[in-house]
């Protein structure tokens, strides 16, 4: 038997409805520093120790960052996939899909370009 979000949302009062949007968007926007602290944290060590490290090493540090933007973006996506259903539940319209995706295709863009641009810092550095 497959649990319905839904369904057990219809069940909850105004209030909680209410409330829980609220507690949905908090850990929204929790989730969104969370990934801009660590792409600037990524794209300052890289900057100014990237071209000390060795390539192993900044191999690494690329790959923790990816797992843990990772994360966080199916995490956003998760949040807005509750936000959407509680707010079909209180006004009985649904988002559209673009809308739903927008932010983490977004954040999964500027995920990448930090890559890119980590890299061609030291790449530049080192040469």
């Amino acid at each position: 038997m497959e649990f319905d979000g839904r369904a057990y949302l219809e069940q909850l009062s105004p209030y909680e409805l209410i409330e829980l949007s609220f507690i949905v968007r908090n850990s929204l926007t929790e989730d969104v520093a969370m990934f801009m602290t660590a792409l600037f944290a990524y794209l300052g060590s890289m900057y100014f120790v990237g071209s000390r490290l060795q390539s192993s090493q900044v191999v690494f540090a690329s790959a923790a960052y990816s797992i843990f933007q990772a994360l966080v973006v199916f995490s956003i996506i998760g949040l807005l996939q509750g936000l959407n259903d509680v707010s079909y539940v209180m006004s009985g319209a649904e988002s559209s899909r673009l809308v739903l995706m927008a932010t983490p295709i977004l954040l999964t863009c500027v995920w990448i370009g930090s890559l890119v641009f980590a890299g061609q810092i030291v790449r530049k550095a080192k040469s």
